[in-house]
C-alpha cells in the first residue's frame, strides 16, 4: 500500500477467495460487488484461501534526488502521479526533500548503481551519508522490481535485523496517516505551518515520509504521511491535525502506531 500509481492496496489484486460461511459451508467466490459488504463482517466468515493476480517480473529504476522542500506541494498536488511510484523523505527543518522516483527501465545503463536498501526514515545527516556512500555520484539505481520496491528482501540476516528493529519500539514510535489526495495539500500546508511555527516540535534532522497511491480504475488517490519519533506528544499532535483537516476521511495505520 501507499507506493503505487497502479494499485491502492493488495486488496485490488485479489481475484478469488475461499471461505467458510456462518453455516459451515465451504465456498469459492470470484470478485464481485458483494465483496465490500463481506469485508465489513466482524464474524461469521472464515477466509481459507486467497488467490492474487500476478504480473511478470519487471526491471525498474529508482532515480534518487535531493530537492528543495518548496517542491513538496507540487508533488502533493499531482506531480507524483507521473511515476509508477514516488516516495519522499521530507526534512522540514533542513528545507530539503529526498525524492525517489520509480519507473520501468528497459535495461541497465552505464553509470547506474546496483539496488540497495535506502533505509528511508534515517535522520538527515545519516541519510545524506548513506546515499552519498552507496550512489557515488550516480543518478539512479536499476534492478528487478522487488529489488527496487521491496529492497528489504535483499538485506543479509534479515530476521536478525528485524528483531533488532522491533527491539527499538520501546524507544521509537512510528505513525502513519493516510489522507485523500483532495485534502492532502491543506494537510501538508498546515503541517508545515505547525512545524515552522513551533506548534509541533520536530528535531532538526527528523524527517517526514510522504508516499502516494493512485487507482485509475476508481479515481481514488491518497497521500500517506509517516514519521518516527521518541516524542509521543508530537505524534498525537499530527494525528489531531489529520482530524481537523480530514474529519473522518483519514485513516490511521494502526499497525505502526506503537
Amino acid at each position: 500500500h501507499g507506493s503505487s500509481a497502479e494499485y491502492v492496496s493488495m486488496y485490488d489484486l485479489i481475484e478469488q477467495i475461499g471461505y467458510v460461511d456462518a453455516g459451515g459451508a465451504e465456498k469459492i467466490s470470484q470478485r464481485h460487488a458483494g465483496w465490500e459488504e463481506m469485508r465489513r463482517l466482524s464474524s461469521g466468515l472464515i477466509v481459507t484461501q486467497v488467490a492474487f493476480r500476478c504480473t511478470p517480473l519487471r526491471q525498474f529504476s529508482n532515480r534518487i534526488e535531493w530537492r528543495p522542500d518548496r517542491e513538496l506541494e507540487g508533488y502533493v498536488a499531482g506531480l507524483a502521479g507521473k511515476n509508477i511510484s514516488t516516495t519522499i523523505q521530507w526534512y522540514p527543518n533542513r528545507r530539503r526533500l529526498l525524492v525517489y522516483n520509480v519507473n520501468e527501465a528497459s535495461q541497465r545503463e552505464r553509470g547506474d548503481a546496483l539496488p540497495f536498501l535506502p533505509f528511508r526514515g534515517l535522520p538527515y545527516g545519516w541519510q545524506r551519508f548513506l546515499i552519498a556512500l552507496r550512489m557515488r555520484g550516480k543518478a539512479r539505481i536499476v534492478g528487478k522490481s522487488y529489488e527496487i520496491l521491496a529492497p528489504w528482501k535483499t538485506v543479509p540476516a534479515r530476521p536478525l535485523v528485524g528483531r533488532m528493529l522491533v527491539g527499538l519500539k520501546s524507544r521509537l514510535k512510528n505513525m502513519e496517516v493516510c489522507v485523500p489526495s483532495r485534502l492532502a495539500p491543506e494537510f501538508v500546508a498546515r503541517l508545515r505551518e505547525a512545524i515552522t511555527g513551533g506548534a509541533i516540535d520536530m528535531k532538526r534532522g527528523q524527517g517526514v515520509g510522504v508516499r502516494f497511491t493512485a487507482h485509475p480504475q476508481t479515481g481514488r488517490s491518497f497521500a500517506w504521511i509517516e514519521t518516527t519519533s521518541r516524542n509521543v506528544d508530537q505524534l498525537h499532535k499530527i494525528l489531531r491535525l489529520a482530524r481537523e483537516v480530514c474529519c473522518d476521511e483519514y485513516w490511521l495505520h494502526r499497525g505502526k502506531y506503537v
